[in-house]
């Protein structure tokens, strides 16, 4: 085994092994040597998504498919099977035999065990790749390592203050061992020693969470994009990667909604932390920290599937409100109440059908306008007044049907039809070319 416990001042240095990276056995091996090549055993820990595709087929299990839980077992015992042969595809066996009773389970809690499974198994089969690498591992859950949150089990936050304390002194005598944690990303416990999971996504909260609380030399994300582009591939052309954008843009980006991270992800970053997002072969990716610098305007990010709610004769706060809909699965991505009276308007991405209902007790009269699209301009300058000039200028004088402002962004609420459209001519007017400053 490599050993060797970490130097008196070694900077640890967290590695989140994204979901995206994972489709087989093989890409455990690529992803291990990936993490050994930005840090050592002993400075190293490694949080760890489910296999692409693994979380979807475990959520619909939790309702009662077992056809979905068989698909996701299978794929995982495979992918255990090709790194660690039979002795660790039957420890995966094990553990999906094990959740087989949670299928359907009417205690949120117990669905929440079965969800994380993609998560538990996905930490063995890394823990068996850096094995048969030479690598010391421990597989821990997030728990176990010491994340302690608080909440709906499907949607906890974390403790920090608790979290602190406890992964300092279950992790760093691993550490000093030499020993590499693999952590099972998106999961944690509670008061009562119940299995929560920190919302979708949220294997980048688990990986910040311990970079802060280790307080960490950076937070490395590997993903299957290799760093922030300027915009989506599929949507403009010839999207640029992005070398250094700052912590504010990266928190703004996540609340319109960038699939890259979990909108809480930012919350916990601690001064000094830094994140990195590259790929699994790519040395080359993304600095997120706190400097500004770069073009004022760094991406575009496209969201579907909103409503606009235009609310007259408020009842209770915007703010309350929103936390209403959150907690009902709705995402409320901007909101805006005129200082001088007039109706409030929301930007909420969700099914639209139920939202008229969900508001009607907050406002005398509410009006809904679906099948819109969300397109935002991310970066320092985006929230500068010459921003939406040059927006408009760039879409061709086409006014949108809601205009959301936020220090580090621009929103333009548009139909859906010509969200493309739009993006496509903001991405190549004043992100990749433009003059604009």
């Amino acid at each position: 085994m490599v050993g060797g416990g970490c130097a008196p001042n070694a900077r640890v240095v967290v590695v989140k092994v994204g979901g995206s990276v994972l489709n087989r056995g093989s890409d455990y091996f690529a992803a291990a040597e990936a993490a050994l090549a930005r840090a050592p055993p002993g400075s190293l820990v490694l949080v760890v998504s489910a296999m692409r595709g693994v979380t979807d087929l475990l959520i619909e299990a939790s309702h009662g498919d077992l056809e979905a839980l068989n698909a996701a077992c299978y794929r995982m015992i495979d992918a255990a099977l090709e790194v660690g042969g039979k002795e660790l595809a039957g420890e995966a066996a094990e553990r999906c035999s094990e959740k087989r009773g949670l299928a359907g389970s009417r205690d949120p809690y117990g669905a929440a065990r079965l969800v994380a499974l993609g998560e538990e198994v996905s930490s063995l089969v890394l823990r068996g790749a850096l094995s048969q690498l030479g690598v010391e591992a421990a597989s821990l859950m997030g728990g176990d390592a010491g994340i302690s949150a608080e909440g709906d089990p499907f949607d906890a936050a974390v403790d920090m203050s608790a979290t602190s304390v406890a992964v300092q002194g279950r992790l760093k005598p691993l550490l000093e061992r030499g020993v590499v944690p693999v952590v099972a990303g998106y999961t944690g416990v509670d008061l009562e020693g119940r299995l929560v999971l920190l919302g979708r996504g949220g294997s980048d909260v688990s990986a910040v969470v311990l970079g802060s609380a280790l307080r960490a030399d950076r937070v490395v994300m590997l993903t299957e994009a290799g760093g922030l582009l300027t915009g989506d591939p599929r949507l403009v052309k010839s999207p640029r990667l992005l070398e250094r954008v700052s912590l504010w843009e990266a928190l703004e980006a996540a609340r319109l909604g960038l699939r890259k991270f979990h909108p809480r992800t930012f919350d916990y970053v601690t001064q000094g932390l830094s994140l990195e997002v590259s790929g699994v072969s790519s040395p080359r990716g993304t600095i997120i920290d706190d400097r500004d610098s770069g073009r004022p305007v760094k991406m575009v990010v496209v969201n579907r599937g909103f409503t606009l709610l235009e609310l007259a004769g408020l009842k209770e706060s915007l703010d309350a409100l929103a936390a209403r809909l959150a907690g009902s699965g709705y995402r409320v991505a901007a909101l805006e109440a005129p200082p001088g009276g007039g109706s409030a308007l929301l930007a909420v991405e969700g099914p639209w059908e139920g939202l008229v209902e969900a508001t009607r007790q907050a406002a005398a009269r509410v009006k809904a306008f679906p099948g819109l699209a969300s397109v935002a301009l991310v970066g320092y300058g985006a929230g500068r007044p010459a921003a939406l000039k040059a927006a408009l200028d760039a879409a061709g004088g086409s006014e949108p049907l809601a205009v959301f402002r936020g220090a580090y962004s621009l929103g333009l609420l548009v139909p859906d039809e010509g969200a493309v459209e739009l993006a496509r001519s903001l991405h190549e007017s004043l992100v990749v070319s433009g003059p604009w400053r």
